[in-house]
């Protein structure tokens, strides 16, 4: 990996319900938050950096309600930027034009790619406020830039994206079939022996694997049960998403393209849960 070759930096738990050592996820996860500023020295700290809704490394992990109004406030507090990464969230993907939109919280500085170019073309960007902004337009053109930045290909096609996500309602069509994929799953593994929980929102979506549904015990890691899934997934005749790192595993993602339809839905579901059986049971 290229860990040796970053700088450390305090990290802080993602507000992980299903294996939260306290009840009170939301006060957990602030309480590591003020606990970092308050070890480091709020003067140190010059931002705070976060999925809003955590994809591929947590599977689809979603925050308790409150918990980013909460996080926007500490860091006001101490004067700390928030910045979020929407790579994976953004642009419709969890059924909000933003995952922070949800929430109603506004962050310093975002980064956003991948729907931005709907698969078209590879195309990422850096939002900021006008305060953030400012800065940068101070230092003139002593910015650094890459050499296939804003790439006219690339930049057409996110403005056509754009343009055919307002149009079409694409969206609210994530929401609403997100939110029946969704329910479709929790129904069909609502008694799964090895299926600890399904989770996410809009058609960012996944399920987290267990030997042992009561006591949470997870899969040893040579038994590869993710890979293991996702090939008999292939077989079924879908392409799920292998999601988690470290402390979150064994995790089956799901995200469909925005206008997924009902035969799809029913594909999807259906090769889902006869993968997740052939494999745990």
């Amino acid at each position: 990996g290229l860990a040796h070759v970053l700088p450390p930096v305090p990290v802080v738990p993602a507000p992980y319900a299903l294996r939260c050592p306290t009840p009170d996820v939301r006060g957990h996860g602030l309480d590591a938050l003020e606990q970092i500023i308050d070890q480091e020295g709020a003067d140190t700290v010059a931002g705070f950096l976060a999925e809003p809704i955590v994809g591929a490394s947590g599977g689809a992990l979603v925050p308790p309600e409150g918990y980013w109004q909460a996080v926007r406030q500490l860091c006001d507090r101490h004067d700390i930027l928030l910045l979020t990464d929407e790579v994976m969230a953004g642009f419709g993907r969890t059924g909000t034009r933003f995952a922070l939109d949800r929430w109603a919280v506004l962050p310093d500085v975002m980064v956003a790619g991948k729907g931005l170019g709907g698969g078209y073309a590879p195309i990422a960007g850096v939002f900021a406020t006008e305060e953030v902004g400012a800065a940068i337009g101070k230092a003139g053109m002593n910015v650094m830039f890459h050499t296939f930045a804003a790439h006219p290909s690339a930049c057409a096609a996110a403005d056509k994206v754009l343009e055919i996500l307002d149009r079409e309602c694409l969206v609210d069509q994530a929401a609403a079939t997100g939110a029946v994929v969704k329910a479709r799953l929790c129904e069909a593994f609502e008694d799964h022996p090895h299926v600890a929980e399904v989770r996410g929102c809009g058609l960012l979506l996944a399920v987290e694997l267990v030997e042992d549904r009561a006591s949470l015990t997870r899969y040893a890691i040579e038994q590869r049960i993710t890979t293991r899934v996702l090939a008999e997934g292939l077989r079924q005749g879908v392409s799920f998403y292998p999601g988690g790192t470290g402390e979150v595993r064994d995790v089956v993602a799901l995200g469909p393209p925005f206008t997924v339809g009902a035969e799809e839905v029913d594909l999807m579901v259906d090769a889902l849960v006869a993968a997740v059986n052939a494999v745990t049971l």
